[in-house]
């Protein structure tokens, strides 16, 4: 729908009651609430937080995207990823509002997950890969049974639920796209080989011919071998090209310090 002074504002259903609670009323209102906390202020966006109290006195969080500079509404394809997620029966972060300003910026508004933590960083704390085997490689391959990918496949990007690993969510939505016609299978060793690039810290090179080998079952591929030469070279030039964005772009790989 359309705002005041041509932004546009769109509420998920049921969330008004939380935006009235927080007391956010506009799009060009989470541009400068002084309550929101920039925990990642990259050259393009900004990445912050908004703390308030529930009416039952608990504590809550949005988190907020912005951007600093007029885009092709980056957010809205964050909206639509996750309902493509959603649709395939695999969960992401809950949306809020999304839109924007008169000027071009947009934005994005999501709700805590609550009791949730990155899996890179359940493994830092005393999680096992194995605990961690099963939920990723089906998520992974539900991913793409759908006919989606998600450019980003990153440990960090599964946030697994602390009273149940077997329920994660898939989070940075806005790279989720369907699979072209052409090459879908050059995006899906992508994805393949920049989940197991993340777990190089956390497991053994059997664990992780394991996990490819349960995901070609599960996807019913017949070419495994073929296809673990494939997300091999993929992973190596990963690696590569990783070490060179964290040297010349450091504050991309930033993280909050408490988790969800």
């Amino acid at each position: 729908m359309k705002g005041q002074n041509g932004e546009r504002w769109i509420v998920s259903p049921d969330a008004q009651e939380l935006l009235d609670r927080v007391g956010i009323a506009s799009a060009d209102s989470l541009f400068v609430d002084p309550r929101i906390v920039v925990w990642r202020d990259l050259e393009e966006r900004q990445n912050g937080t908004l703390d308030f109290l529930r009416a039952d006195g608990s504590a809550g969080r949005l988190h907020i995207k912005r951007d600093k500079h007029r885009h092709s509404n980056p957010v809205a394809a964050e909206a639509q990823g996750v309902s493509l997620l959603n649709a395939a029966g695999i969960r992401s972060t809950p949306l809020v509002a999304w839109g924007s300003l008169a000027d071009g910026r947009s934005f994005l508004l999501t709700e805590q997950l609550y009791g949730h933590q990155s899996a890179d960083r359940c493994l830092e704390t005393g999680l096992i890969f194995d605990q961690l085997f099963e939920p990723t490689c089906r998520i992974c391959a539900t991913l793409h049974a759908a006919g989606l990918h998600h450019r980003d496949l990153y440990l960090n990007h599964f946030y697994v639920d602390q009273r149940d690993r077997f329920s994660i969510a898939l989070i940075d939505a806005a790279r989720v796209k369907r699979l072209p016609m052409f090459f879908a299978s050059r995006w899906i060793v992508k994805d393949v080989a920049q989940f197991l690039f993340s777990t190089l810290e956390y497991a053994a090179q059997t664990q992780r011919d394991a996990w490819l080998s349960m995901y070609c079952e599960l996807v019913k591929r017949g070419d495994v071998e073929s296809f673990r030469r494939r997300v091999s070279r993929k992973a190596a030039w990963i690696d590569r090209h990783d070490q060179k964005l964290r040297a010349a772009k450091p504050k991309r790989n930033l993280r909050l310090s408490t988790e969800m």
